[in-house]
């Protein structure tokens, strides 16, 4: 299928750092592609466009026939199934475990902290949505600026995010920072990782909940107005498409380092970072996806 539609793509002016780690690293200005989102299509809205595709289904069936396959999704994964949509992708369940040193003490109960849904997509050679037809089969349309939009990236060589706007060649394109507590009871925010020179148009976002804990902690997470957030307890920097969508606070169970960033119009803030510690812990509970 050619020409499957277009996606416009804004410049961005990043100072990446380039050099080995031990060695003389110079920073210098690059500029990347990256896409400008259109927004966000909800059931409603792609219920609608399904039904003008020359579809035999009135909006409503076609909302009741998603919804159903969406409950349906949600009972496989409880179960333990995966579940692939042929040409769309595959969801399944994860889980973040805290760690124990006796493995006869270990209990699905006491050391399963959280379970959540992960979506791999289809990479199949048949599929539309695999990385080298979507770039043969869609329209790239450059939007000019009369100025770059600045972004300070740290990162070895071409660095830079990957899935929306870095080279992907390699190297580390997130800025990590010391955390914000250390041993102490502590109820504030979160401490910006990366450099202080980072030029981001987005407020960082603020990460609040106490620390040490005892049982367990609620995370609150909170961006300027406008934004979405999208966080991570895995220990890999969030970016503006990667991440946990963050829509109510957040219970840890076990020792972890919280990311997040805020997000507006597909631009994301610099990473913010608090480390949450559980008294008498053995370190961070483990977690597998986000």
């Amino acid at each position: 299928m050619k020409n499957m539609g277009q996606i416009q793509i804004k410049k961005i002016g990043r100072k990446v750092v380039t050099g080995k780690v031990g060695e003389n690293r110079t920073k210098v200005q690059k500029t990347y592609g990256k896409i400008i989102y259109n927004g966000t299509l909800g059931l409603t809205e792609m219920a609608a466009h399904i039904a003008k595709h020359g579809s035999v289904f009135t909006e409503d069936v076609v909302i009741g026939v998603i919804t159903k396959l969406k409950n349906c999704i949600q009972e496989m994964l409880a179960d333990g199934y995966k579940v692939k949509l042929d040409g769309i992708g595959t969801f399944y369940p994860v889980v973040t475990s805290e760690g124990v040193a006796d493995a006869d003490g270990y209990s699905t109960q006491a050391n399963i902290v959280r379970v959540g849904v992960k979506f791999l997509a289809d990479q199949s050679k048949r599929s539309l949505y695999k990385a080298s037809a979507m770039k043969n089969d869609t329209s790239l349309t450059l939007k000019l600026y009369n100025e770059l939009t600045a972004e300070d990236e740290e990162g070895d060589g071409e660095g830079g995010d990957p899935s929306n706007g870095g080279s992907g060649q390699g190297g580390s394109s997130q800025n990590n920072g010391s955390s914000s507590s250390s041993g102490s009871e502590n109820q504030g925010g979160s401490q910006n990782s990366g450099n202080s020179g980072s030029s981001s148009s987005v407020a960082a976002p603020t990460i609040s909940g106490t620390t040490p804990f005892d049982d367990s902690t609620q995370v609150t997470i909170s961006g300027p107005a406008g934004s979405t957030i999208k966080y991570t307890t895995n220990g890999v920097a969030p970016t503006a498409t990667y991440g946990n969508d963050y829509e109510e606070p957040i219970t840890l169970n076990a020792s972890a380092t919280v990311k997040a960033v805020a997000i507006i119009d597909g631009v994301a803030s610099e990473v913010a970072t608090k480390q949450f510690t559980k008294n008498g812990s053995q370190g961070g509970g483990g977690e597998e996806g986000m």
